[in-house]
């Protein structure tokens, strides 16, 4: 009699892997054994990449864990604030204080936070100390001083693809049964002030067949499915290639600047409230002048805030954001 233990633990992998992609938060569990197959601890990577906002809600883990995942968050595409976030909770979770802050000093980059978080959550937590603060606040308004906006994700990336590029796949339908493929920027929900982003169109089969925008989440940590449609969705704001735009869901005929393959389009997010526009969503094509044909959007902000958004309907599209950024005046 003998045991096939490569089969026996195959088998295992295979059963981790399953649980994992029903319960992503398993992951973290995962995590806490380092002699797990590096398959395994890969996956398991990939799966919190997918499923942050789950995995992160109740971190319960060792501390080797949470370092293994803070050594790895620019793998996991992992936002400063992100991190800063899971390290608060576990200290809570832990009761351990005075290893968080370590955590903080030594794995988050205080200069890619707000600075409005840093004065808010950030400073009322405890983890960091008035200097580290006032400190990261000089350096950023320094910074701010020397160009137009500050990037706060030097590497921007669409959510669902982890990718700078975007392209057409008809796996996802939404529910008008149209193969749209949709996504939005993984980035931090947008509720105040002005940001900016741009997109290069690598590919195009037609112009109506891509749309960008920004959707708006009704409920505060909402996370946004890719069935999410810009163009007739409640929600949603956009401008398509061919000059149309749509108004949360509605479309108009608005003759905003053409956009096709090759062109570089920068968008302009104004949440600043009152004023003739309260609030807008500019478009600029190729370094043109903007033009500012969706406005009143601060009277639609939600708890979720906004995220910008793509859709594209082209087999063979495919687009490329190259830069998100805050703009400050």
């Amino acid at each position: 009699m003998y045991f096939d233990l490569q089969g026996l633990l195959d088998k295992t992998v295979l059963n981790i892997e399953n649980h994992m992609k029903t319960y992503p938060a398993l992951s973290l569990v995962v995590l806490d054994f380092p002699s797990a197959p590096q398959c395994l601890t890969e996956l398991a990577l990939t799966t919190i990449t997918s499923n942050q906002e789950e995995c992160f809600k109740e971190p319960v883990m060792s501390h080797a864990a949470l370092e293994l995942l803070l050594l790895n968050k620019q793998e996991i595409c992992m936002a400063e604030v992100t991190a800063f976030n899971l390290i608060h909770l576990w200290a809570a979770v832990k009761d351990n204080q005075q290893l968080a802050k370590e955590l903080v000093a030594q794995h988050v980059n205080l200069m890619q936070i707000r600075p409005t978080d840093l004065e808010g959550y950030v400073a009322a937590s405890g983890l960091v100390t008035e200097k580290q603060l006032l400190d990261t606040l000089k350096a950023q308004a320094v910074l701010a001083q020397k160009q137009v906006g500050f990037p706060f994700q030097q590497q921007p990336i669409w959510k669902n693809s982890r990718s700078s590029c975007l392209s057409y796949t008809s796996e996802v339908w939404t529910h008008e049964h149209e193969p749209w493929t949709n996504d939005f920027l993984g980035c931090q929900p947008m509720f105040t002030g002005e940001h900016q982003w741009s997109v290069v169109l690598k590919t195009l089969l037609d112009d109506e067949d891509i749309i960008f925008g920004v959707i708006g989440s009704e409920k505060a940590g909402e996370v946004l499915s890719q069935t999410k449609y810009i163009w007739k969705d409640v929600g949603g704001w956009s401008y398509r290639g061919d000059g149309i735009a749509t108004i949360n869901g509605d479309a108009f005929s608005m003759e905003h600047p053409f956009f096709t393959q090759g062109d570089t389009v920068t968008f302009t997010l104004d949440l600043n409230p009152g004023g003739e526009e309260n609030g807008s969503l500019s478009i600029a094509v190729n370094g043109g002048p903007a033009f500012k044909g969706i406005t009143n959007l601060c009277d639609h902000i939600g708890p979720g805030g906004f995220l910008p958004a793509a859709s594209l309907l082209g087999f063979g599209d495919c687009v490329e954001v190259t830069e998100i950024k805050e703009v400050w005046a």
